[in-house]
C-alpha cells in the first residue's frame, strides 16, 4: 500500500459528498466541477473492477455518501484476503485522488491543504482496514466523522472564499444599480 495521498478508497467518496453539500461556492468555476467530475469516473472505474467485486458491501455509495447499513453493522475484522484485496483497490485509486489535487490547485487552492489532509486521515483508517485493526463498522464509523469534519473546514473556506472575493464584484453591482436608476 502506498502512503503518499492514500486513504480508504471508498472514502473518495467522500469527497464527493464534500463537494455534493457545498453550495455553488465550492465549485467557483467549469474547471473545478470537471475536476470532480473525472475524479469520481476514475474512483468508479476503479471501484467497479469485477476484482473488487467482494468489497462493494463496504464501499460508501457515491451518490448519498453514506456507508451501506450492511457495513454499518459489519463488527468483524477484515480476513487476510479483504485485506490484500482492499489494499490493492487502495493503490489503484491513487493515481485518481492525485490528479484531483492537481486539477483542484488553480481554481481553489484554498481547499488543496484540507482535502489533502483529508487524504491523509482517511489514510489512517485504511492502514487500519488493511493491518486488520480495526472492523469494517468502525472503519465506516471513522470514515463517517472524517467526511463531517471535512465538510465543516469546507464550508467555512467557502464562506471566507466568498468574502474574498466579494469586494471584487462589489464595483460591478454599483454600475449595475446605477444603470438600473438611469433606465427608470
Amino acid at each position: 500500500m502506498q502512503r503518499k495521498l492514500c486513504f480508504r478508497s471508498s472514502g473518495v467518496a467522500l469527497i464527493a459528498l464534500i463537494f455534493a453539500s457545498c453550495g455553488q461556492a465550492a465549485l467557483p468555476g467549469a474547471a473545478t466541477l470537471e475536476a470532480w467530475v473525472q475524479f469520481r469516473a476514475c474512483v468508479t472505474s476503479v471501484i467497479d473492477q469485477p476484482e473488487y467485486a467482494a468489497l462493494r458491501v463496504h464501499t460508501l455509495d457515491l451518490d448519498t455518501m453514506q456507508p451501506a447499513p450492511a457495513d454499518l453493522a459489519d463488527e468483524t475484522i477484515p480476513s487476510a484476503q479483504a485485506a490484500r484485496l482492499f489494499a490493492a483497490r487502495f493503490d489503484a485509486v491513487n493515481p485518481c485522488r492525485e490528479d484531483f489535487l492537481r486539477a483542484v490547485v488553480i481554481p481553489r487552492p484554498d481547499l488543496v491543504p484540507i482535502l489533502a489532509d483529508k487524504f491523509k486521515s482517511a489514510g489512517a483508517i485504511s492502514e487500519l482496514v488493511v493491518e486488520q485493526q480495526v472492523t469494517w463498522a468502525e472503519a465506516a464509523r471513522r470514515a463517517q466523522e472524517l467526511s463531517s469534519d471535512v465538510r465543516q473546514k469546507i464550508a467555512a473556506a467557502d464562506l471566507e472564499w466568498a468574502a474574498d472575493i466579494t469586494p471584487f464584484h462589489q464595483p460591478d453591482m454599483a454600475q449595475i444599480r446605477a444603470a438600473a436608476a438611469r433606465s427608470q
